[in-house]
């Protein structure tokens, strides 16, 4: 993993983690309980935006800046059985997107 991601996850439909991967040697902020309800809730937020994806588009990807950490939510192809893509990001990483 690159060095300023965090951790990166999948999750499948129902909000459950299948595939995390943490940096090695993190500290991490929230508890296994708490990452795994955070988890769950983001997938419950991306499938509520699929409510206006008719008349806006499909969600490319979300993105939650707090002030300990960045955190993106990528939607996946749900029909393979995952939902949801989540990446967090040191607070000091560039977000900067290249053409």
């Amino acid at each position: 993993m690159d060095q300023p991601i965090r951790f990166a996850g999948i999750a499948n439909k129902m909000g459950k983690l299948v595939a995390p991967r943490f940096r090695e040697g993190l500290q991490q902020l929230l508890t296994e309980e708490e990452l795994e309800g955070s988890i769950m809730k983001a997938v419950l937020r991306m499938k509520t935006r699929e409510d206006y994806e008719s008349k806006l588009g499909n969600t490319i990807h979300t993105f939650t800046l707090y002030e300990k950490v960045k955190r993106a939510s990528i939607p996946l192809d749900t029909s393979k059985g995952y939902s949801l893509l989540m990446v967090s990001f040191d607070i000091t990483a560039s977000m900067n997107q290249s053409s």
